[in-house]
């Protein structure tokens, strides 16, 4: 049956040809038996909503059928509401098996007792986007560097924990100017769908595999590959790029251990504990920051069991020259902390604060005892 369905909409696109039809952001999302929930059409100033089902007898073109039980006024017109004319013909954009259609229904005066018909305007039919065609422009604008390309994809709305439509705009073009990339591959492994306020959103995630190269050190060359979730929002009759829509939340902590000695070459603390003695030689801590931006500071205090601060850094900023200043991103710092005789007389839980951007980040704790 899926089969059959899929086949109608291909026969569809040979007759009618690609013409897309501007429709609607608000998209339908088309269900496995082509059955179009509507949400909200307005008629002379009014709201309705409505299930149009499938018609498979009428050999008369393409037909839908409203479902008389599903249908609904609305107590108010919603965003995004599709606008109906006074012949009952309204354009809509559609999802179906994560491609966007447009095309116009327009009523049919074949009733029954059961329903009012649609018919589907072939000569109106065309697709718009799709997630795929998302995928293969960020991965061609990748392999082109191409920022032009990569901003046709971001939304104007854009927001991910302080970054806008113009932050991610000017990391792309710096990244572009610093770096070039090869055999760019993206796998969308999953997709699902949220109407919020009159806006479909798709929520992907997302699987990218690239070989990077530095334009100014030909030795500086690597090949990544990670797994990611991304929000996208149906916007001017693409898919594009919408972020988590949250504000700047600051810098913080996911994480601050403390161990024996630390690889600068794997950047990674060796010989992670909690316990420490006169026989041991220094304590490293060791943070991974959220939400760090060139330009943030940190510094790491050292207190005491009674409270008392044994020890504090001098202020330090991440430096990471040029590189735009609104982008957020991890990024982690150690310090290694000699450890003193006067510290017998301090035995007990020691705490770590760690600042950013002068509010705390984030604390831990570790024990110092003395071994008889």
């Amino acid at each position: 049956m899926k089969k059959k369905i899929f086949a109608i909409f291909a026969v569809i696109m040979l007759i009618a040809g690609v013409k897309p039809l501007m429709a609607s952001d608000n998209l339908l999302l088309v269900g496995n038996d082509l059955s179009v929930p509507v949400s909200c059409v307005q008629y002379k100033g009014v709201g309705y909503g409505f299930i149009l089902r499938y018609a498979t007898s009428l050999p008369d073109g393409i037909h839908w059928k409203m479902d008389l039980n599903t249908f609904t006024q609305l107590s108010s017109v919603q965003n995004g509401c599709i606008s109906s004319g006074d012949d009952l013909a309204f354009n809509v954009s559609v999802i179906y098996q994560d491609i966007v259609y447009n095309f116009t229904f327009r009523y049919d005066p074949l009733a029954d007792s059961e329903g009012l018909y649609w018919k589907m305007d072939v000569n109106t039919f065309g697709k718009a986007d799709s997630i795929s065609d998302f995928a293969n422009d960020l991965v061609r604008s990748e392999n082109e560097c191409n920022s032009d390309l990569y901003s046709t994809r971001i939304s104007e709305l854009y927001l991910n924990s302080g970054s806008d439509y113009n932050c991610i705009r000017e990391a792309a073009v710096w990244d572009y100017a610093h770096y070039y990339y090869e055999n760019t591959a993206y796998l969308i492994n999953s997709v699902s769908y949220e109407n919020q306020g009159g806006k479909m959103l798709a929520k992907i995630s997302r699987t990218r595999t690239a070989t990077g190269h530095s334009k100014t050190n030909s030795e500086d060359v690597w090949t990544d590959s990670y797994t990611d979730p991304k929000t996208l929002v149906f916007e001017n009759g693409k898919w594009k790029l919408y972020g988590n829509q949250k504000e700047y939340p600051g810098v913080s902590a996911s994480a601050i251990v403390t161990s024996e000695s630390f690889n600068q070459e794997q950047w990674a603390p060796v010989g992670v504990k909690q316990v420490f003695t006169q026989t041991d030689k220094e304590i490293v801590v060791f943070a991974e920051l959220d939400n760090v931006h060139n330009g943030s500071s940190y510094k790491i205090k050292l207190l005491k069991p009674d409270g008392t601060i044994a020890d504090e850094t001098d202020e330090d900023v991440f430096d990471w020259g040029d590189y735009p200043s609104c982008v957020n991103g991890p990024s982690s710092v150690y310090y290694p902390i000699d450890i003193q005789d006067a510290w017998r007389t301090s035995l007990g839980k020691w705490k770590i604060e760690v600042y950013a951007d002068d509010k705390k980040a984030g604390e831990a704790f570790f024990e110092y005892k003395q071994i008889l």
